[in-house]
């Protein structure tokens, strides 16, 4: 899956590692997420990093820290990233919709995206949500 293009927002070229995770479980999860892939991004170019935080913080797609519709929507070992100051998105594939929470009765495949400014690191959760 191409996350940028699904997301419909560029992301630096330059990153020194990109570390996938399938299935891994880290911990409790709520019954209705199921996680279907991890990605740890860690950019290297300053320059594109500086490009990336200022398109980040112009974008009505990224919210910052701590948000409600994040935690009923997150998998629960996400749910650090949003009380650290990380700034996020959560996109439904199958609606196109950014940060809103779906409509009952259904199973959505989603995106989470979070990135750490201090360590200049995102991370991207793949998942489906029933609600």
């Amino acid at each position: 899956m191409d996350v940028e293009q699904t997301v419909n927002f560029n992301l630096p070229d330059s990153f020194s590692s990109f570390d996938f995770q399938f299935g891994d479980r880290f911990g409790p999860e709520r019954d209705n997420i199921d996680v279907k892939m991890v990605i740890e991004v860690v950019f290297d170019d300053p320059a594109e990093i500086n490009d990336f935080e200022s398109r980040v913080q112009r974008s009505a797609l990224w919210e910052t820290g701590f948000n409600e519709l994040g935690f009923a929507m997150v998998p629960l070992e996400a749910e650090a990233l949003l009380t650290t100051g990380s700034d996020f998105m959560v996109y439904n594939i199958e609606t196109g919709e950014y940060n809103i929470f779906p409509a009952s009765g259904n199973t959505y495949e989603c995106l989470f995206l979070a990135y750490d400014d201090l360590h200049e690191t995102l991370t991207i959760y793949r998942f489906t949500i029933t609600v």
